[in-house]
């Protein structure tokens, strides 16, 4: 959000910010990473719409709280 304000303000486009050449760079050819195990939980139906929802009330949590949600759930989930 901050660089988009600086390459406003500066008038010229963002990716002049981090690349010194006259034309903007090429695409990158590396593909989105896709987990071997299509099936896996959190890939679609329900798992999918809980981490939906699970992300976005984890941004609304400060940052201290949040340490201390995610330190409960590892210790959760080593213990079996």
């Amino acid at each position: 959000m901050q660089l988009e304000k600086w390459a406003k303000a500066l008038e010229v486009p963002m990716y002049q910010l981090f690349y010194d050449g006259e034309q903007p760079p090429e695409p990158s050819t590396l593909r989105k990473w896709k987990s071997p195990d299509d099936t896996a939980w959190g890939n679609s139906g329900d798992g999918a719409i809980f981490l939906k929802k699970l992300r976005r009330l984890l941004r609304k949590i400060d940052e201290p709280n949040r340490r201390i949600i995610y330190q409960m759930a590892g210790k959760m989930a080593r213990r079996k």
